[in-house]
């Protein structure tokens, strides 16, 4: 008995008509020859036309060529049924939209372009290709030529761009387009290469440096090669840290004494292009004067009264500050900082100063006075006994004894001299400022110069002479 014949097993062929509308190529379907058929019939909807049977008719009209113009409708189908003596096949179909292409994912190239004077800069940019695109529309700004490197339609994803002298900024832009249209534009935006001024960053005042190395430092500068440093003059040296190149972002710079002002400078360098100057200003500072020096009593009571002074901070452009206490009185603490600590023993301090004074490197600045006035304390009691024979007035009182301690004060010994020709035996003794005896010396030669005291710690300190029942007393200061 007779049967129809099979159904196609597939239509083979593009589903995007906008690929072939409006193209001289058209699109081309197929199917694979249906066994029992002896020929086939294509249906193509509107807006769709058959332009060819490449295969002939019969048994090999396998193969249909295709062109779409505007009034297909996407969705639509291309349909064919297997043909036999007894009949047709039920009919196979393949749908056929219209899909607009998109728009390139992203121009690929450099964004700053670095073109020398007098001169022409070529550069590619690119594009991935779309799959449903027929070609692509590039434009390039003004003061730029354009190369299709690998010609136009579906391969032009490749430009060459020559860039001139002129060119500034500009954006460089492609879209794609097929037979249903044109893509939105994907863009690139392009500068000629312009370098920011460097920011440099160190001490401006040179006092607090002098004689010694100080840094002065930039960022790098995005598109520079290198670095054009400047240094002012009356310097001792202006040393790079870095090689030259991209790295050359530190010197080191020793001032000179007879430096007053001047400017480091710097600027950014590339193949085609130099940045501002950058001019920084180093001076030499001399230092201000303390503002407040106030003092407090942390003790007033003999025999050791102590007292702190106390400034507000640093004078202007100091690196450090230096106290200076009456004759006789002991530094505690606090010598460099904003509080000195100071000791008065049993002496009388009269109309004479605590200052303090700023320094750098170039310097003292003006100091900063306040007056001290304390009375004399009460010799206190000696160690050991009676007082009997003691002095009970002035430490610096005398009798009859004529007699000096020089050096006085000193860091080293002190040496006992006698002023009177009497060369009888002699006995010396020491006290400390809490009336403790410290040493006892029986000098039989006075005429020569009696050393003491040399393993003495710094303070005041009480010394008598006896001789043939008569005393004298002295004090000395061990610094």
């Amino acid at each position: 008995s007779a049967t129809l014949p099979y159904i196609a097993t597939r239509i083979y062929g593009p589903t995007n008509a906008c690929l072939y509308t409006s193209q001289n190529t058209p699109a081309t379907f197929y199917i694979n020859k249906v066994s029992n058929a002896t020929s086939y019939n294509w249906t193509v909807p509107l807006g769709a036309v058959i332009t060819n049977h490449p295969a002939g008719s019969g048994i090999n009209d396998t193969i249909i060529n295709v062109v779409f113009n505007s009034n297909f409708v996407s969705g639509s189908a291309i349909s064919v049924n297997s043909v036999a003596a007894c009949g047709s096949s039920s009919p196979r179909t393949l749908s056929v939209s219209s899909i607009l292409t998109p728009a390139p994912y992203r121009i690929y190239g450099s964004t700053s372009v670095c073109i020398a004077p007098e001169s022409n800069l070529i550069l590619d940019y690119f594009i991935n290709k779309q799959t449903q695109a027929n070609g692509y529309n590039w434009v390039v700004p003004s003061n730029c030529t354009i190369e299709h490197v690998n010609g136009l339609g579906i391969n032009d994803t490749l430009v060459r761009v020559t860039f001139n002298a002129a060119f500034t900024s500009g954006n460089i832009t492609v879209s794609a387009y097929n037979g249903c249209g044109t893509s939105t534009v994907s863009s690139l935006t392009v500068s000629a290469l312009t370098l920011s001024t460097p920011v440099m960053q160190g001490p401006t005042n040179s006092c607090l440096y002098q004689d010694s190395a100080v840094r002065y430092t930039i960022r790098k500068i995005q598109g520079a090669t290198s670095y054009n440093w400047i240094a002012p003059t009356d310097v001792v040296s202006f040393v790079h840290l870095n090689p030259p190149g991209i790295n050359d972002t530190i010197v080191e710079v020793i001032f000179a004494s007879a430096f007053i002002r001047g400017n480091i400078s710097v600027s950014a360098v590339a193949p085609c292009t130099t940045s501002a100057i950058r001019s920084y200003a180093v001076s030499r500072k001399t230092v201000g004067i303390v503002a407040t020096l106030t003092a407090t009593v942390i003790n007033g009571e003999c025999p050791s009264r102590k007292i702190r002074y106390t400034i507000s901070g640093f004078p202007s452009n100091a690196s450090g500050v230096t106290w200076t206490v009456p004759q006789g009185a002991v530094i505690d603490s606090g010598q460099g900082t904003t509080n000195l600590f100071v000791t008065y023993y049993l002496y009388a301090v009269t109309n004479q100063y605590v200052s303090v004074a700023g320094y750098n490197g170039c310097g003292y600045g003006a100091a900063k006075k306040i007056l001290v006035n304390l009375t004399e304390c009460p010799l206190p009691p000696f160690a050991g006994g009676s007082n009997q024979g003691k002095p009970q007035t002035s430490p610096l009182s005398k009798e009859t004894l004529n007699f000096s301690v020089a050096p006085n004060p000193t860091h080293d010994a002190f040496r006992l001299l006698l002023h009177h020709a009497d060369n009888s035996p002699l006995q010396l003794n020491v006290f400390d400022a809490m009336g403790r005896k410290i040493e006892t010396k029986f000098i039989n030669h006075p005429f020569d110069a009696i050393p003491f005291g040399g393993d003495y710690k710094p303070g005041f300190y009480y010394v008598d002479i006896l001789q043939h029942g008569q005393k004298s007393t002295i004090k000395v200061i061990k610094q």
